[in-house]
Parts: structure tokens; sequence; C-alpha cells
């Protein structure tokens, strides 16, 4: 029973933890903005001019990134609320944040 407690709460610190660490994040829902917003700056592959000159315009991108840490987790918290009503914010943000990790298709 000891080793399976253990195990739950090496993977709690893992799901949880790995975004606020990786991101630099107060919360998880502060981690899922900033790695949306950092999606968006590095994402070369569209062939619209205007998103490519985010991806290539220096300026833009730190302007972009720091939008990132405006609002704190506060919109990733009120979409989440909106998509997954009946979980726990912090939860919500954390299941978007290892979406968008381990799905690259759907960004």
């Amino acid at each position: 029973m000891g080793k399976l407690l253990g195990l739950i709460v090496i993977v709690c610190a893992v799901v949880f933890g790995y975004p606020l660490l990786n991101e630099d994040g107060s919360s998880t829902c502060h981690a899922l903005e900033k790695k949306v917003v950092f999606l968006m700056v590095n994402d070369k592959s569209s062939g619209n001019s205007r998103d490519a000159s985010l991806a290539n315009n220096p300026f833009v991108a730190a302007f972009a990134l720091s939008l990132g840490n405006l609002s704190g987790g506060n919109i990733a918290n009120m979409l989440i609320k909106e998509k997954y009503p009946n979980v726990p914010p912090f939860v919500g943000c954390a299941i978007g944040y290892w979406d968008l990790l381990l799905n690259p298709e759907r960004r």
C-alpha cells in the first residue's frame, strides 16, 4: 500500500510540477497560457504571412511572450472552467498543458 501511495505522489508531482518548472509559471493555468503563447510565437508552419511575421519579428515575439505573463493564468483559468466545468481549474489546466505537449497535431 505504501508503494502505491508513493507512486501516486510521484505521478501527481510530475503531472502538476513539470508545467510549473518548465514554463516558470505560478500555477498550471499560468504555465498553460505561457505554453500557448510560446507555441503561437514559434509557429513557423503557417502559410499566412501575418502569422509568419509573428515568428520572425523579435520585437513582436517579445511582446507576445510578455502577454503570457500579464494575466497570470486568469484567461486560461476562465477558459478551462468553461471546457471542464466539473473539474478544478488547476487540474483542467494541467490536462490542457499535457495535451498540447503530447499531441503536437492539435496545435
